[in-house]
């Protein structure tokens, strides 16, 4: 009998169409009859909701829960090195998705340049306003149609500028202008509060909004305030040209988008990755664990990288001396066309795939 006919007869009896960690941890002795040397895993850093790829980035501090999280790739990693198998961990050190779901982006529209953020992105602070190219016609049209709208969120004492299912933060300091339409003393002193914080005290003044707001009488007239100004078009573009984003056409990034985007992916930010910044150190921390090669894709002024990539090649010459598990990285050995050459075509592909050994 062939190899792979007696790997076959071991087939599980439910091999799932789409893989998580988990289910590959449980699939690693198959594979391994298999004949399979890696495993390659695009992105599973915390992505979009819904994201079938990884490449729009949210938090690379944190790997994807929709995958199994931090414990579910542990389990996965120690099954795949019992049978012998690496694992290829593709990251993007280029850019992250442009979108409220990832908190570093969120706290530059909030904060703009004074964000601690506004140092990790690509972005032209010499232009008047960060370009939000979301809209699907002018502004002043849907601004003048209602297009646009407020919402409070109770939970954490934040508040959104809003376009169908967009919803854009507003800057702490503007709170301000709706608080103040509140009745009572107390919105008068919470409005005079915001309209002073600072990128050090919002976060505490958010909060303690909140705490406030579990009483249902503050919360209606969180509401009510928030129902007023979005009613007064005048008032809602005083507020809308507080922020530091502007919400404009989406045909509008081609000629004036005031951050450089991947490739003409306006929802994906690119990194400023000549200067050192938190989320690239966290991508690395799976690499450094030794569970894991690399696969760096799309590099932009990547000398840094360069050096890094040096590192991890010595850490793999160890691993193959003292018989471990061979960490792979690299394009080379996903051969020609990888994940984001077939994403950037428009085809989709899993987060997980399997590459056969060598013969």
């Amino acid at each position: 009998m062939r190899r792979d006919d007696h790997a076959h007869r071991h087939l599980p009896s439910a091999v799932p169409q789409r893989h998580d960690l988990r289910s590959c941890a449980e699939l690693a002795p198959y594979l391994a009859r298999l004949g399979i040397s890696h495993l390659y895993a695009a992105p599973i850093f915390e992505a979009e909701p819904g994201s079938t790829h990884g490449y729009d980035v949210v938090d690379n501090r944190v790997i994807d829960s929709s995958l199994g999280g931090d414990e579910a790739f542990q389990r996965m990693a120690a099954a795949f090195r019992a049978e012998g198998m690496g694992i290829v961990l593709d990251f993007v050190p280029n850019h992250m998705s442009a979108s409220t779901y990832n908190p570093y982006w969120r706290d530059v529209l909030e904060w703009g340049e004074a964000s601690d953020c506004a140092q990790f992105f690509d972005i032209d602070w010499s232009a008047p306003k960060l370009l939000v190219p979301a809209l699907g016609s002018s502004y002043g049209a849907a601004l003048g149609e209602g297009r646009f709208g407020l919402h409070f969120d109770a939970r954490d004492g934040g508040m959104t500028f809003t376009y169908y299912g967009l919803k854009l933060p507003l800057t702490p300091t503007s709170y301000a202008q709706v608080l103040m339409r509140a009745d009572g003393e107390d919105f008068a002193e919470w409005a005079r509060r915001f309209a002073v914080a600072t990128p050090q005290t919002s976060a505490e003044l958010k909060a303690e909004l909140a705490e406030a707001a579990r009483d249902p009488a503050t919360h209606r007239a969180i509401e009510q305030a928030m129902a007023a100004v979005a009613a007064d078009a005048d008032a809602l573009h005083e507020l809308h040209e507080m922020q530091i984003w502007r919400l404009t056409h989406w045909r509008a990034a081609r000629e004036t988008l005031t951050y450089r985007r991947f490739f003409e992916i306006t929802d994906l930010v690119g990194m400023q990755e000549e200067r050192p910044a938190r989320p690239r150190r966290d991508a690395c921390a799976a690499v450094r664990s030794g569970r894991s090669g690399q696969d760096r894709r799309h590099p932009a002024r990547s000398h840094r990288w360069s050096r890094r990539s040096q590192s991890l090649s010595g850490a793999a010459a160890e691993d193959r001396r003292r018989g471990r598990p061979v960490l792979s990285r690299g394009r080379e050995d996903l051969g020609a066309g990888g994940g984001a050459a077939r994403r950037l075509a428009g085809r989709r592909h899993h987060r997980l795939r399997v590459h056969p050994r060598a013969r």
